[in-house]
């Protein structure tokens, strides 16, 4: 109930509802994810903070948990911390795709452009197919000023995904508004 009620963003009532069940049955970890989540999206980020301490004192090893501690010390703009909990997310879970991929964003948002080229070409070793990846490693590239490889990389993400306006309009302004390639064209 709690997990539905952060879905359908009920954000007081999954808090409540976290509370309730952990009077009944102790404090549990995923609960205390639950409500630090809750607690974020309702603006109340220092005690989102404390709650999500709680629950990797209760359990360190859930690679979700330290991607979620990441977005709360985002929101905190501590982004040592940021840095910190993705890099534990990718020991943890180093061959899941969407968990390499968060946490290249993470890194990239405390202006680590090379770690986060790093662990999103890890990505695309777990899952080639994966268009935000190519996506993602295309902007990487291209604010290393790598224009030649991110264009490529831009090219992969609109091959696979050729709905990708974002890529796409990315992918124009790094051709000089010429998209040469007949195949891009056509989409």
């Amino acid at each position: 109930m709690a997990k539905q009620a952060y879905a359908q963003g009920r954000h007081e009532q999954a808090v409540g509802i976290c509370d309730q069940l952990m009077s009944r049955v102790g404090l549990r970890d995923d609960l205390l994810n639950i409500k630090a989540l809750s607690l974020l999206a309702l603006g109340r980020i220092e005690v989102a903070e404390t709650v999500m301490r709680k629950a990797l004192k209760l359990n360190s090893r859930v690679a979700g948990m330290h991607l979620n501690a990441a977005g709360i010390y985002k929101a905190l703009s501590q982004y040592k911390q940021v840095k910190r909990h993705a890099l534990e997310a990718v020991r943890l879970a180093p061959r899941e795709a969407v968990v390499l991929y968060q946490a290249a964003l993470f890194c990239r948002d405390c202006g680590d452009y090379s770690q986060a080229l790093r662990i999103i070409e890890r990505c695309l070793q777990v899952q080639p197919e994966f268009s935000r990846a190519w996506q993602l490693k295309g902007s990487l590239l291209t604010d290393l000023g790598k224009t030649e490889a991110a264009r490529t990389a831009m090219e992969q993400a609109v091959e696979l995904e050729p709905g990708n306006v974002r890529a796409l309009s990315i992918l124009i302004n790094l051709r000089g508004d010429y998209l040469g390639d007949s195949k891009l064209r056509a989409r």
